[in-house]
């Protein structure tokens, strides 16, 4: 996992995007990190300063139940068919116009 960790840093550090606050999807070529759906993980990336880089998590993958294995795996295949299980539904490039994805 740290060697993926380490070619996702050297992808944002190369990755130019062409357009202001377009970011564009990379697809994460490593067949152990995938997600609930059995996707690619992915992630944007937006070049600016080629210096300096932001990762941005979004929160609420996590999928676990305290009420045991039966309720655990319902509440990840339920999480599977959406936004935070899958990347099916990625779209190519997003607009990151406010917040911390923000040029301002």
């Amino acid at each position: 996992m740290k060697q993926t960790a380490k070619i996702i840093i050297i992808l944002i550090a190369l990755y130019c995007c062409q357009a202001a606050n377009v970011l564009n999807k990379v697809l994460v070529d490593d067949p152990a990190a995938l997600c609930l759906d059995g996707t690619p993980a992915a992630y944007y990336v937006h070049q600016a300063d080629k210096t300096k880089f932001v990762l941005s998590f979004e929160g609420g993958g996590w999928c676990g139940n305290r009420g045991g294995l039966s309720q655990t795996l319902e509440s990840c295949f339920q999480r599977s068919k959406g936004a935070l299980g899958s990347s099916s539904s990625y779209p190519s490039t997003i607009s990151a116009t406010e917040g911390i994805l923000s040029d301002n």
